[in-house]
């Protein structure tokens, strides 16, 4: 849509996003889709750069734990200004992902 807006050239967009909901929120609605009680555990910032010794991946999760430690908001209030809200409902989405993870093999 916004390719093809001469209006919309020039100017930073946040695409339409569902609402924002917590990783805990995501993974519980996974489940129900999926048909199965949620499980989820945490690890703490000190565990992942303990382990971050002897594995590459946790090493480099403890880099990037900033990104869970304070809430990811993407303000998309100037798109649905301007074009409406659009945005794909996050449990409509997991629905058809979890649906075409089943057809396919998951």
């Amino acid at each position: 849509m916004l390719g093809e807006l001469d209006e919309a050239l020039g100017q930073a967009w946040h695409v339409p996003n569902a609402s924002t909901l917590t990783t805990r929120q995501v993974i519980t609605m996974i489940f129900e889709e999926a048909g199965k009680p949620p499980k989820m555990s945490g690890v703490s910032k000190l565990m992942l750069q303990l382990a971050g010794l002897f594995i590459g991946g946790a090493r480099e999760m403890a880099e990037m734990i900033y990104v869970f430690e304070q809430p990811f908001i993407v303000d998309n209030s100037k798109y649905v200004r301007a074009f409406g809200d659009n945005a794909t409902p996050m449990r409509d989405a997991l629905r058809k992902t979890v649906a075409w993870y089943r057809d396919n093999g998951g």
